[in-house]
């Protein structure tokens, strides 16, 4: 009986290992996890949806190798200092993608840590947020005409 119950302990928990690595795999925030130097040691597909790039070219490499860049630099920092900190972080990321359009995420960064309390790996998410920031800007910039327009009108009532 115990024999049998192990078996269907052991089936059950691959069905759910096989379900959940589904369900990261069709995400469509870009996934991650990175060892200690900050290479990626799995991503799943979602990048080559986002113009990110395959995720193939990106195993193993470390954001400063691809896509490379000044912000690939903050984001490899960002990764190498949650193995001191082993806090969470999360902040927006600016580049340009295969085509040189600008792009924008959204980036978390967790600490997998295990029962000793070492941080064994970093998970990333990244959302990409492009056309959020792009409605953001344009507001911005909406809102500053109109406050030109309002500080030039008011002027010209004030005169005599």
């Amino acid at each position: 009986m115990v024999n049998k119950d192990n078996q269907q302990t052991t089936m059950l928990r691959a069905w759910r290992e096989q379900e959940l690595l589904m369900l990261v795999e069709e995400s469509s925030d870009a996934i991650a996890r990175y060892d200690s130097e900050a290479r990626r040691i799995y991503i799943n597909s979602a990048p080559q949806h986002l113009a990110y790039g395959s995720p193939a070219k990106m195993l193993g490499t470390r954001p400063t190798e691809y896509p490379g860049g000044e912000q690939s630099l903050r984001y490899e920092q960002q990764i190498k200092q949650i193995f001191v900190t082993k806090q969470e972080v999360t902040f927006e990321l600016h580049w340009n993608n295969d085509q040189g359009l600008p792009c924008c995420g959204h980036m978390r960064l967790t600490p997998e840590i295990n029962e000793q309390g070492e941080v064994l790996s970093v998970l990333g998410v990244g959302r990409d947020i492009t056309e959020l920031h792009r409605a953001r800007l344009e507001l911005l910039q909406t809102n500053a005409e109109k406050s030109r327009f309002l500080a030039a009108a008011g002027h010209d009532l004030r005169q005599p």
